[in-house]
């Protein structure tokens, strides 16, 4: 069995758990996709990996900026729908503590 059958046979069987570990991120993040086999589940993988290099993008920046961000920060961070993401790129450059990240993400939650 190649390397693709194997990961097309996890995906079929095991969705969440195959997007869980294919995404490194928790299942309540996943959406599962069902494609007619047209290509649907692959304009959303291209639409996820530029989100996914700007998520840790904005981390880095947090954390040159603030210092060491806590895990619960960056993980409501990388929650963030992509427009809000934008916003927060341009909002840290303002930042001068942890308490205005805190705010930040206070108010637009």
């Amino acid at each position: 069995m190649s390397y693709d059958n194997v990961c097309k046979y996890l995906a079929e069987q095991y969705p969440v758990a195959f997007a869980d570990w294919l995404l490194a991120i928790e299942s309540q993040e996943v959406e599962v996709l069902k494609t007619d086999g047209a290509g649907g589940g692959a304009a959303w993988l291209d639409q996820q990996q530029p989100r996914a290099g700007e998520v840790n993008l904005i981390i880095r920046q947090l954390k040159r900026r603030l210092g060491e961000v806590e895990p619960v920060l960056i993980e409501r961070v990388r929650r963030l729908p992509i427009v809000q993401l934008e916003a927060l790129a341009e909002a840290l450059l303002d930042f001068a503590d942890m308490a205005d990240l805190v705010g930040w993400l206070e108010q637009v939650q």
